[in-house]
């Protein structure tokens, strides 16, 4: 069995965050002008935002329903901090030695797509390994390079383990807790 530690979110990690969101964020939003386009990405990026005050100001700015903007909000919210654990993970490897791995947990209720249901397991895989979604492949849930109807709306998360040292050892004594604990909070 693993130990399990969890990543705390950081500065580090909300810059990532907001990397994510100037780089790739609202890919997947249909229909607009890129001036909206930026204002979308603008809005967020701002880490002082809830998810409502987001979905307010998506409304505001393309004159949406209130269930596109909530949409919009929760898409590329949830991508961005999916996309940051794994960021975070991936640089952790290369600081401290420790191999992580990952494995896709859905949420498990009627609203959950039977591809992503599929996906819930204790099969974890490497950082840079993909997760075959149905017929698609995608680095983490959420992924843009998923299509539509396998992101938009998704609410499974990605969870990070240790797996070993890259010499092989297990013993985790010596990694600084202080980079470690609960990303939970993106």
């Amino acid at each position: 069995m693993l130990e399990t530690k969890r990543l705390k979110k950081t500065a580090y990690a909300e810059s990532i965050y907001q990397d994510y969101m100037h780089n790739f964020g609202a890919q997947q939003v249909r229909y607009v002008t890129e001036t909206s386009r930026d204002d979308i990405i603008a809005a967020l990026s701002s880490l002082d935002l809830t998810t409502e005050d987001v979905k307010a100001s998506i409304k505001n700015i393309l004159s949406a329903s209130v269930s596109r903007s909530a949409t919009i909000a929760r898409t590329e919210t949830h991508n961005a901090s999916q996309f940051a654990t794994l960021e975070v993970a991936k640089n952790l490897q290369v600081e401290t030695g420790v191999v992580f791995v990952k494995a896709w947990v859905a949420s498990q209720d009627e609203r959950t797509r039977p591809t992503h249901a599929a996906m819930d397991s204790n099969n974890y895989i490497g950082m840079s390994e993909l997760f075959q979604v149905g017929d698609s492949q995608g680095l983490m849930p959420g992924d843009a390079s998923l299509p539509p109807e396998e992101s938009i709306n998704c609410r499974c998360v990605m969870v990070t383990e240790q797996q070993k040292y890259v010499d092989g050892s297990q013993d985790y004594s010596q990694i600084d807790d202080s980079q470690l604990g609960d990303l939970s909070g993106f």
